[in-house]
């Protein structure tokens, strides 16, 4: 009937069939309810903008060098070399700028792209950073020894001696060799976090010397 007032036990009742249980019956000293704030939304847009500006700005980086090689300069097999080594070491420095960028824990790149995806972007770009750098090094010393008619071992010796800007790039490799050699996840799990860590810095000085 309209304008019954119903009883407390009544009330109660109706409040526990909706899933709304009153304070006055909980049991005394029971938890509070926690309530769980909702995940948060994937950066989805964001990671998609930054894999076409990646593939984008190395693009433009391969196009400059096309640009500034003149015409029918790559005509033998040590120049054919050479410009290997110089395309990907371009590709190399391309991908150890972004690797500082990533490395760098910037709080809002983490926010643009998500920080598990930064993870996946280092943990990718620096195995192939080793490679590239590697085949750069190859690459340079082989198209110069065959330009010069001499062996490798003599054009290393004399790229490590007489030119002070190469001898800085032969320790800038090593670094980076060392660095790659020590992340490998076996290493990690028996070596101290410090020694990990601090080598792991040495990044900029590879940035530096190359």
């Amino acid at each position: 009937m309209d304008g019954i007032i119903p009883s407390k036990s009544t009330m109660q009742r109706e409040m526990a069939r909706h899933g709304r249980v009153p304070a006055t019956a909980r049991p005394s000293g029971s938890p509070q309810p926690q309530i769980v704030p909702p995940p948060p939304a994937e950066p989805g847009g964001g990671r998609w903008f930054f894999r076409i500006l990646f593939w984008g700005a190395l693009a433009i980086c391969l196009e400059l060098w096309w640009l500034n090689t003149p015409a029918n300069s790559v005509n033998s097999t040590g120049t054919v070399l050479v410009a290997a080594g110089r395309i990907i070491g371009m590709v190399g420095g391309f991908i150890l700028l972004v690797q500082i960028l990533l490395m760098s824990r910037l709080g809002w790149v983490e926010r643009w792209i998500g920080a598990q995806e930064v993870l996946i972007w280092h943990r990718e770009l620096g195995s192939s950073l080793l490679v590239v750098v590697l085949a750069h090094v190859f690459l340079s010393i082989f198209g110069y020894a065959a330009s010069d008619g001499s062996s490798a071992v003599h054009e290393t010796w004399a790229m490590a001696t007489l030119y002070e800007d190469m001898a800085s790039a032969f320790i800038a490799t090593g670094l980076l060799v060392a660095i790659s050699v020590l992340s490998i996840r076996l290493l990690r799990r028996i070596m101290p976090y410090e020694v990990w860590y601090y080598t792991h810095l040495t990044s900029y000085l590879v940035l530096l010397l190359s």
